[in-house]
């Protein structure tokens, strides 16, 4: 994830410029509050970081999560397999004033390549997709139980 992280366009990161992406890996990894100053002058967060997955508190309104999802066909999907080994879900999740959420989901290639139909991928894939309700949740969890998270 850290080389998906470095790599992603600046366009779905804009938030963030490549020295800041690198800051703040380096301080995740030295289990240091992995908090950076944004392009926007404001401050985002790294709030979890697996070999799959990542979480970064953009600002206060804003969360992005990014799965990578493994798509080599099982036995049972091997007639429907195509060229994509590997898909990568980025979630956007806005927290509006009202309390309520708003997510939007856009799924890419290992290169970064728009995907416009995820129609082929797997069932056992888009299941997977119900990680982003777990980190959000934790990401929300912890927030509100680490002051040092705030």
């Amino acid at each position: 994830m850290r080389d998906l992280l470095l790599q992603m366009p600046d366009s779905l990161l804009p938030y963030l410029s490549h020295a800041n992406r690198l800051d703040i890996i380096d301080y995740f990894d030295a289990k240091m509050k992995a908090e950076v100053t944004n392009e926007l002058q404001g401050k985002s967060l790294l709030t979890a970081l697996t070999d799959d997955s990542l979480s970064i508190q953009l600002n206060e309104a804003c969360v992005l999560d990014v799965l990578l999802l493994d798509v080599s066909p099982s036995s049972a999907d091997a007639h429907q397999a195509d060229s994509i080994n590997q898909v990568i879900a980025v979630a956007h999740t806005y927290r509006l004033s009202t309390g309520e959420q708003e997510r939007t989901v856009a799924y890419f290639d290992r290169k970064w390549h728009r995907l416009s139909d995820t129609s082929r991928l797997p069932a056992r894939v888009l299941g997977r997709l119900s990680s982003f309700s777990h980190i959000l949740q934790r990401d929300a969890d912890v927030m509100k139980r680490d002051p040092f998270m705030r």
